[in-house]
Order: structure tokens, then sequence, then C-alpha cells
């Protein structure tokens, strides 16, 4: 018989994910938390491998889906798309990386963050997407557009700063 997967429900963009995974029967899930690791560019990594490229879509598709139902969030970045042999899903605190299965075997992610707490994923364990309550999506959504909105106003200002420093250069040219 199937087992429940405990789960912190304080993570609910990480549970939409998984199920989003188990939807499409990734194997080798696994979870890297980096919230114990100062400077890591995320909160986890969430890592799944399958057998062919038409799976990694159907993946990929899957996790978009399940976490924009649930926690009407969408992706900052994704990326892999069109070779779909390591399709990377970036929501922020959670990046999604679904391999083809070589490609995980070559890349070997969870051999370089050898500091970082590693959760493994069964094929018989279950995530239920029913543990998030409805304040905890609030919450997703709104750190989630906080990031965004300052990425987008650091970016801004490098982008202004570049177009003076062009200009200035120009002018000096002439």
């Amino acid at each position: 018989m199937p087992k429940i997967k405990k789960l912190n429900s304080e993570y609910p963009l990480l549970i939409c994910v998984l199920f989003g995974m188990q939807e499409k029967k990734a194997f080798d899930i696994a979870v890297i938390n980096f919230k114990k690791i100062s400077g890591a560019v995320a909160d986890f990594f969430v890592l799944c491998s399958a057998n062919t490229d038409t799976q990694v879509d159907a993946i990929a598709t899957e996790v978009e889906k399940q976490v924009a139902k649930q926690l009407k969030q969408n992706p900052w970045q994704r990326e892999g798309f069109q070779n779909k042999e390591w399709v990377l899903i970036d929501y922020c605190d959670v990046v999604v990386h679904i391999f083809r299965k070589e490609k995980r075997a070559f890349y070997d992610l969870e051999n370089l963050w050898g500091d970082a707490d590693i959760t493994y994923i069964g094929e018989n364990d279950i995530i239920d997407p029913n543990i998030i309550h409805e304040s905890q999506k609030t919450n997703v959504r709104k750190d989630t557009q906080e990031v965004k909105k300052k990425t987008l106003k650091k970016t801004n200002k490098e982008s202004k700063q570049k177009n003076i420093n062009g200009r200035e250069q120009r002018k000096n040219r002439k």
C-alpha cells in the first residue's frame, strides 16, 4: 500500500511541484534543501528524471499547470523546452529541474551540493496537494511578486545606467 509522504505544508509551492511530477510519472525525484546554506540561489531545487522527450515535456507542463491552478503563480524563468533534455522552471524560491535520465547522470547535481539536505521521494510516496491552506496560497503569490518587483527594479536601473553610459561614450567619441 502506498504511503503518504509527510511534507511540511509550510512550502506549498514545493508540494505543487512534487504533485505535478508524480502526476506524469516522474522518477528519481529529489528535493535539495538550501535553506541552511547562506548565499544559495534558491530555497529548494527539485530534480526528477524522465525516459523520453515527450515525458520531459509532459512533466514540465503538468508542474506549471498545478502551480498555476493551486497557487495562481507563473514561473519567473523557464528554459530547455526546445531540446527537452534538461528543462528548468524557476519559481525564485523553488527551481525545478526535469532531466532525461542520461543527462541527469551526466550533470549529477545532487553531488554538487554535498552540504545540502537531500530528500528522495519514492514512487510509493504520495504527495497530497490538499494540505495547502488558502492563506498559504495567498502568501506565496505575494512573496514571489515582491521578489519579481525587486529584480525588475534592479534590472531597470542597470539598463538605464548602461544607456546613460553608452550615450556618454558616443558623445565623447564625436
